[in-house]
């Protein structure tokens, strides 16, 4: 994905309270922070749905925190469990996936786990240095060891069929380029501050694919990077002029236990945008997620029309969920649990069928997913 930038920052409707923005020579898109808004969620909607995923002995989730839709599925990343469950596009339960153990097709703990788009398989990552692949009917296919110095991974992608990307979350090359056939690593880049490699855990899952182009996000920076076959570079990074943050003014050495967390987090007067807590990209729109001023705030971006949109809450006074959240064409998915369903859905948003749906939840249930349909004029 190439994206070129030119246009300046122009206030638009009062309506709408959406903007341009503006880009340098270096791909950085500049955001005017001061324009938060309150908005409806119909304005960025046109429809929200409800699918209650099937409650049975089998299919109880504790945590979703990840969610892949692929082939009318919902495959369930439930890390407590060390589980993935898989749910038809109607909810209803198909099968769990959880071979805890030792033996050749089992591991001891998940990280990750993608549906490789070159064969269609589950690949799924221990942290402990173990690529696991099964069918989406959760038949076992094989599974291999990574080279030692690779014992500690977190988060993966594909470049092809078998080259991966791994992100590892302690290590200050964050970045690891790896060839599954011959067993080797091809390199490691994008290396950051070792205190901060050390403090830092990382973000749940920063790796994303567009085109299939490889990119990441993390929580520290507002640059979006790119993987190719010869290392990382910057795609694109957003600029918030003043509230920038920049981890080589971070405090180290001595002061660096003591003046972290006041050099981070401000709590009096907030200095930066931060952290990114999630980004969804396509060729038409951006979402992204982040800290400012004690308030989370939601970034919503139109690549054709150069314009963005900035809030915190709905006037109807909900939120967006920026947890389990996963994207498919127009469409925004989240898994919401009953208790805090409403904190997120009110019955004005929802057709007859839907209200049935909502009031019919009960404590206890399954994760509810919630379909979230872009209009096709937002930001237009």
């Amino acid at each position: 994905m190439r994206i070129i930038f030119y246009l300046p920052i122009v206030v638009l409707s009062a309506i709408l309270f959406n903007c341009k923005f503006e880009v340098n020579d270096q791909n950085k898109i500049s955001i005017d922070i001061s324009k938060i808004n309150r908005i409806s969620l119909l304005e960025q909607f046109k429809r929200v749905e409800l699918i209650p995923l099937e409650t049975n002995s089998n299919s109880i989730i504790n945590h979703i925190d990840k969610i892949i839709y692929n082939n009318s599925k919902y495959y369930i990343f439930d890390r407590s469990q060390k589980a993935i469950i898989v749910f038809t596009t109607e909810g209803k339960f198909l099968y769990k996936l959880r071979n805890v153990g030792k033996g050749p097709s089992e591991y001891l703990l998940l990280s990750d786990f993608e549906i490789n788009r070159f064969t269609g398989n589950l690949e799924l990552l221990s942290p402990f240095g173990q690529l696991l692949t099964y069918k989406t009917d959760g038949t076992f296919l094989r599974s291999i060891r990574l080279p030692l110095s690779l014992k500690a991974v977190h988060n993966l992608q594909f470049i092809s069929k078998d080259t991966v990307v791994f992100y590892r979350k302690f290590e200050s090359n964050r970045i690891v380029l790896f060839d599954r056939e011959s067993n080797k690593i091809i390199f490691e880049t994008h290396k950051i501050p070792q205190t901060l490699a050390t403090k830092w855990a990382g973000d749940n899952f920063p790796l994303f694919c567009i085109d299939n182009k490889v990119m990441f996000y993390e929580g520290f920076s507002n640059t979006i990077n790119l993987i190719t076959t010869n290392g990382s570079i910057i795609n694109y990074s957003w600029d918030f002029g003043k509230k920038n943050i920049n981890i080589n003014q971070m405090p180290d050495g001595k002061k660096y236990e003591t003046d972290y967390v006041k050099w981070l987090m401000n709590e009096s007067n907030p200095q930066f945008i931060y952290p990114f807590r999630i980004h969804l990209e396509n060729n038409e729109h951006i979402f992204t997620s982040f800290g400012s001023n004690k308030d989370m705030t939601y970034l919503f971006f139109n690549k054709s029309s150069h314009r963005y949109q900035l809030f915190s809450q709905y006037i109807e006074g909900v939120n967006f969920p920026h947890f389990a959240l996963c994207r498919f064409g127009d469409v925004y998915l989240s898994a919401i649990d009953p208790l805090i369903l409403y904190d997120y859905i009110k019955p004005q948003f929802l057709d007859s069928k839907n209200k049935q749906i909502l009031q019919s939840v009960k404590k206890g249930n399954n994760p509810i997913i919630v379909k979230y349909y872009l209009n096709p004029n937002f930001l237009k």
